[in-house]
């Protein structure tokens, strides 16, 4: 039979909030689909009986089971899956995503696995499908590793794929059940969207820039066809641009925006990644536009309030430049600048943190608008200038596929050694302060089901403390993180 099962695991505790499409399947798909071959897709985070689901499929012989897995936890549920199609049948098991792509040569190392895809899976998906059909061997199907008599045979990798050349600018939504796409506790409905891929930029702490990933756009007549295929098909009251970093190209991006306002989208509008580097440049008229088609979230990479963190990362910013956009976009109301942050790596000392909490402070006291996303802890991704740099201060890197399971960007100071005991409490604590010490939980959780209730009145009520560790850096007696980790805890059981 001509199908190919594609799987999306359970992500972890946060994978029960934001539920949102599982755009690597769909993107995936869209070639082998367009060619005619039957593709199911099983996403675990939705399916009430993900197992029965998959075991009934593969009663049908399909050609293969292909697997996305990102580094962390969803690398336990991915093994879940791979051992349930290998416990009940002969069909073989393939892994792309984020995690394959970075280690490759140790993922394949699993038995469970037989076939990894690096980088873009579009056209390498299609070229698997048409060699297991045929019965051929992976030999010379360029972005694949795979085993052969007990060998590892790696094939040359696979350029990126321009987005352009795809054979239809609408990808493949019809493959999933899109009301089954929520994020939790929001009244709003949420469409993720992608218009180009990669990254112009090299971050040293990114796992995109080690891949090798440079960025390519659609064209703007093809977004503008995608953005009004999903706002007339599904209707959704937020549409979110998914993309590393949408603002590369601005005269593609206004040009986008003027569409969209020609077009009258009707949807809130937010943006995945935005540098304080490009919000620095943009005028009154670009910032007007925005609110015009109703842009309201924009994640930015702060990272940090130091500028020597800042400089050791390669951010490309100043700490003054943070503090400019933040003031700039004070005076609109319709954009909510949500900053991103994190604490942890080497040479990090407590002076470059509290510097790093008196900015945050700053930014929500001089911009009522202004929300953190996180204070997270740093992860080591291999690749990386700061993976490097971590094993020169004894990190130990992961010596099987297992072993990355633990990667959790809430609680990983514990596999660093050059975080003190203190450091790490301090740490812990700031990770859980982000969550309340702006307004965030009473702007998105608005469902009106009890929890979410008691959530935002919780919130109020602990913002002020939140805010007082933070600026004191007072981590004694956390009560509230134990409290933290036993409900994450908790909910990764049930999963």
């Amino acid at each position: 039979m001509n199908e190919i099962i594609m799987v999306y695991p359970e992500l972890g505790a946060y994978g029960t909030v934001i539920v949102d499409l599982p755009l690597s399947l769909i993107y995936a798909a869209r070639v082998a689909h367009k060619e005619g071959y039957k593709i199911k897709i099983i996403d675990c985070r939705v399916e009430d009986d993900w197992e029965n689901k998959l075991l009934k499929e593969l009663k049908n012989n399909p050609l293969a089971v292909t697997i996305s897995c990102m580094t962390g936890k969803p690398i336990y549920h991915a093994l879940k899956v791979s051992k349930l199609v290998k416990e009940n049948s002969n069909v073989p098991v393939i892994w792309g995503g984020i995690h394959p792509t970075l280690l490759p040569l140790q993922t394949l190392e699993h038995p469970l696995i037989d076939c990894v895809v690096e980088g873009d899976g579009e056209f390498t998906l299609y070229e698997i499908a048409k060699a297991l059909e045929k019965g051929k061997s992976f030999h010379g199907i360029a972005g694949t590793y795979f085993k052969e008599n007990g060998k590892v045979i790696k094939n040359p990798k696979r350029p990126p794929t321009n987005p352009n050349s795809l054979p239809s600018e609408i990808p493949p939504y019809e493959l999933v059940d899109i009301k089954k796409y929520k994020r939790v506790g929001f009244k709003e409905t949420s469409f993720s969207i992608l218009t180009s891929r990669g990254c112009p930029h090299r971050c040293a702490f990114c796992h995109v820039p080690a891949t090798d990933n440079k960025w390519l756009s659609e064209n703007v007549d093809r977004t503008i066809n995608h953005i009004k295929y999903i706002t007339e098909n599904f209707k959704p009251d937020y549409l979110f641009f998914n993309d590393n970093d949408f603002f590369v190209d601005l005269k593609r991006a206004e040009s986008i925006f003027l569409e969209m306002k020609k077009e009258k989208i009707d949807a809130i509008v937010g943006f995945r990644g935005m540098r304080v580097s490009e919000l620095k440049i943009l005028d009154d008229k670009f910032l007007r536009l925005m609110e015009d088609i109703g842009a309201r979230e924009l994640h930015i990479g702060a990272e940090s309030g130091s500028q020597k963190i800042l400089d050791l990362i390669k951010k490309g910013i100043n700490v003054e430049d943070t503090i400019d956009v933040n003031r700039k976009l004070s005076k609109y109301s319709g954009l909510r600048p949500s900053y991103n942050f994190f604490t942890g790596v080497p040479g990090e000392t407590e002076e470059d943190i509290f510097l790093t909490t008196n900015l945050i402070l700053n930014l929500l006291k001089e911009n009522k608008y202004a929300q953190i996303s996180s204070i997270c802890q740093f992860n080591p991704y291999p690749g990386t200038e700061l993976y490097d740099l971590a094993v020169k201060y004894g990190y130990q890197p992961p010596k099987k596929l297992e072993d990355w399971i633990e990667i959790d960007q809430s609680d990983y100071a514990k596999k660093c050694p050059w975080i003190t005991s203190d450091r790490r409490k301090l740490m812990d604590m700031l990770y859980l302060a982000a969550l309340f010490v702006d307004k965030k939980i009473e702007w998105h959780f608005l469902s009106n089901k009890p929890q979410f209730f008691l959530l935002r009145n919780i919130s109020k009520m602990y913002r002020p403390i939140a805010r007082f560790r933070m600026k004191n850096h007072i981590y004694s007696l956390p009560i509230e993180v134990s409290l933290k980790n036993f409900i994450f805890n908790h909910i990764e059981k049930k999963l």
